[in-house]
C-alpha cells in the first residue's frame, strides 16, 4: 500500500475517488481529509506522473463546481 497527500484545492473528494478506483480496480482505495488541506489516499501503488497530471485535469475541469 501506498498513501499519496493530494490538495484539496478545486478537487471534490468524490471525484477524486472515483479516479483512484478506475486506476486501481483491484482495490482498496480509501480517500480521507487530512490537515493542511489535503485528501490522504491509500492505494495499492504510488502514483505515476500521468496520474498526478490526470488529478490535475480533474481539478481544472471542475472549477465551476465551487
Amino acid at each position: 500500500m501506498a498513501t499519496s497527500y493530494i490538495k484539496t484545492y478545486r478537487l471534490k473528494m468524490e471525484k477524486l475517488k472515483e479516479y483512484l478506483d478506475k486506476q486501481f480496480p483491484a482495490g482498496p482505495v480509501t480517500v480521507k481529509e487530512g490537515e493542511d488541506d489535503r485528501y490522504i489516499a491509500e492505494i495499492p501503488k504510488d502514483l505515476t506522473n500521468d496520474q498526478l497530471n490526470d488529478i490535475e485535469d480533474l481539478r481544472e475541469s471542475h472549477q465551476q463546481d465551487f
